[in-house]
């Protein structure tokens, strides 16, 4: 297959996921017919707000069907691409270069080979110069150089992490190339990712003192390069099944698998961060009228978006800490290694669901009974605890304080949660202020009651302080103490 840029001059932007060739640089992709023909019926094309059919409802049992892709094509296959385009720009393709060769008048001819046959493949390039990881590698306009370290760092730790705890990453090479601006997404394409200079390359670098492991920021650059690299194991190597809970595979696990890197990688305190971040998006964009629990989203209704991303974020982090961290990836392995390249069936090839991800997590669960009820509650369920602080006091006794309250629950469902108690912060800038916890189980048929004692004037309480729980009202929840 040969691409051939358009001649110098010239310009093409496609509708779509943003697709363009330009003087500044170019992004096509294999899920459009921008640069060559796709087989078959496109559902999306001709589509808009006023012709819009309803959202469709899926019979309760769709998963246990055979199951198309829920993006590309069923089948695969090697993909050789000859690319030519001026001489001076990075071109890349999925897979491996091949050869690169001069072709005169100031232009070249790159060939990629896959390794390994894919479902998709793009091309993305420009003017660009190279950053080296260990085994990674980011291409980047040398206007936009500010992230580019931190990239580096996310992408080989990316690939050494989830490696560990998903499966061997596949393929040789592991890149991010950034295109222009005029289109503000990413997409992980197996082992090239497409990056618009607009998110990572200009997110507001992390200055020094807000890297420290205490610090109450989020590396941006780091977790969004962390989300993408996921796409690799969860649309990559497992393709999602077209249906309800099925792009949960892809955004919501690579959202896990973000916070697990930024966790480990930089510091629990950035992941909290992170998942407050989440929260506040959930929360704030979330439709409950409309709203579907988890297995039955399919992004055809506004407020999906916050369901497939920070929720399940949010219900798998939950997961994690309910089942053991190497409990939950071993279910993982064993769902990457069931659904890889998706199943045989009479019917052809079958695809996963979000209840297929359950099934491989399960036997892995160390009480199964509590894995079924956090399931029910909040992935076929829609929980939603809204937490606030009732009646608190403190009380001066003889062995310090005591500090009583209620913590009701105006929302659905319940939870045990931590409630702390928090003293005035030290004059020393690196301390902690001292603090006393308490486990309070709350739902949202009884309050649960607060009692904490301390050796020190308590200042406020903190609910939830670890951000171990989605909970709606956690900013009303920091309640000021003042001494009765």
């Amino acid at each position: 297959m040969l691409f051939r840029s358009f001649p110098k001059g010239w310009s093409k932007i496609s509708g779509g996921m943003g697709e363009f060739v330009l003087p500044s640089g170019v992004v096509l992709t294999s899920f459009s017919p921008s640069f060559l023909p796709v087989p078959g019926f496109g559902p999306e094309i001709g589509v808009d707000d006023k012709n819009r059919r309803d959202a469709r409802e899926y019979p309760l049992d769709h998963w246990k069907k055979r199951v198309d892709p829920a993006f590309g094509p069923a089948w695969s296959t090697t993909v050789r691409l000859a690319i030519e385009g001026p001489e001076h720009w990075i071109l890349n393709g999925c897979g491996v270069e091949e050869s690169r060769e001069s072709i005169g008048d100031g232009r070249q001819r790159v060939v990629w080979a896959t390794e390994h046959p894919v479902r998709f493949f793009n091309i993305v390039g420009g003017p660009l110069k190279v950053e080296q990881g260990r085994r990674v590698a980011i291409a980047y306009d040398p206007r936009t150089p500010h992230n580019v370290p931190t990239m580096v760092r996310a992408l080989d730790a990316a690939r050494d992490r989830y490696s560990e705890w998903f499966t061997e990453y596949p393929w040789t090479n592991l890149r991010v190339t950034e295109f222009p601006g005029i289109a503000g997404y990413a997409q992980g394409f197996p082992g090239n990712i497409s990056f618009s200079e607009n998110i990572g390359y200009l997110a507001k670098p992390v200055e020094k003192e807000d890297s420290k492991p205490d610090a109450d920021t989020l590396d941006a650059a780091f977790y969004i390069v962390a989300h993408e690299a996921g796409h690799q194991w969860w649309g990559n190597i497992v393709t999602p099944g077209k249906g309800p809970g099925g792009n949960i595979i892809s955004e919501g696990l690579a959202e896990f698998s973000a916070c697990m890197l930024v966790h480990h990688e930089l510091s629990p305190a950035q992941a909290r961060v992170l998942r407050r971040r989440w929260e506040k998006n959930y929360v704030e964009g979330r439709q409950p009228d409309n709203e579907r629990s988890i297995n039955r989203v399919d992004g055809s209704r506004p407020g999906d978006q916050v369901v497939t991303y920070q929720r399940a974020g949010w219900a798998f982090w939950m997961l994690k800490n309910l089942m053991g961290e190497e409990a939950m990836l071993a279910g993982l392995r064993d769902f990457i290694a069931t659904w890889r390249d998706g199943v045989e069936t009479p019917d052809g090839l079958d695809f996963p669901l979000i209840e297929d991800l359950l099934a491989s997590l399960r036997p892995h669960a160390p009480d199964p009974a509590a894995f079924d009820d956090f399931v029910g509650r909040w992935i076929t369920g829609k929980d939603l605890p809204d937490l606030e602080v009732r009646d608190a006091k403190v009380e001066k006794t003889a062995a310090g304080y005591r500090v009583t309250g209620t913590l009701a629950n105006i929302g659905t469902g319940g939870a045990e949660v931590k409630v702390r108690v928090e003293g005035k912060k030290p004059d020393d800038k690196g301390a902690p202020r001292p603090a006393a916890d308490a486990i309070v189980t709350v739902s949202a048929e009884a309050p649960g009651a607060i009692d904490v004692t301390t050796d020190f004037e308590p200042e406020r309480i903190v609910v939830d302080p670890d951000v171990d729980l989605l909970f709606a009202g956690r900013k009303r929840t920091e309640t000021p103490l003042s001494q009765q």
